[in-house]
């Protein structure tokens, strides 16, 4: 009797394992949330803290235009805690920022990434050329978002990936440093 419903039991354990492989894995898909643009601009939002072997902290600003057409603007503590160049010659891109949209509502992102440079973006790199993404720079981030609005609740703990899509490297002009990145942010949907 005991043998009988070890069988049972395995073939039940067969079953159940057999199903639920035999159903295809739904691949993730990504759903596009929001134009994301950080501008550093010395005289708005401070000095770069250079603090040491190639690190730096730079203060940032921007602002967000939501897929439904919902603008906001970065605000707060927001930083990119750069970690400077890799080993393989990747910048490490460490951001935490927070955003007030126009409702009211706010967000805060964390991502972490890297950003490499072809030949011909490290060419230009430093200058106030406008670098062309996938042609002369790629930047590929992933992070969270979190946020309390009942508008976007889907998006709290969200996860995202961020795609840069124009770079413009601070040039110094009047004695001021600004540039400007503008990312295209997707949310990863199971």
């Amino acid at each position: 009797m005991k043998h009988l419903s070890y069988i049972v039991w395995v073939f039940c354990l067969f079953n159940l394992i057999s199903t639920a492989v035999s159903k295809e894995i739904k691949k993730p898909s990504l759903t596009h949330v929001m134009t994301y643009v950080l501008q550093w601009d010395e005289k708005k939002v401070g000095l770069v803290e250079k603090i040491g072997e190639g690190r730096a902290i730079w203060p940032l600003t921007g602002y967000v235009v939501m897929a439904d057409g919902t603008k906001g603007k970065i605000v707060g503590q927001t930083a990119d805690w750069n970690n400077g160049i890799s080993d393989n010659r990747y910048l490490m891109v460490d951001v935490r920022a927070s955003v007030k949209l126009e409702n009211g509502d706010f967000f805060h992102l964390r991502y972490e990434g890297r950003l490499s440079f072809t030949e011909e973006g490290q060419k230009k790199f430093g200058t106030q050329e406008r670098l062309i993404p996938v042609k002369e720079f790629y930047l590929l981030s992933v992070g969270h978002m979190f946020t309390e609005s009942e508008k976007y609740s889907d998006l709290h703990h969200a996860g995202i990936v961020l795609k840069g899509v124009d770079f413009v490297w601070p040039n110094i002009t009047d004695g001021d440093k600004r540039g400007e990145l503008k990312y295209e942010i997707f949310r990863a949907t199971p």
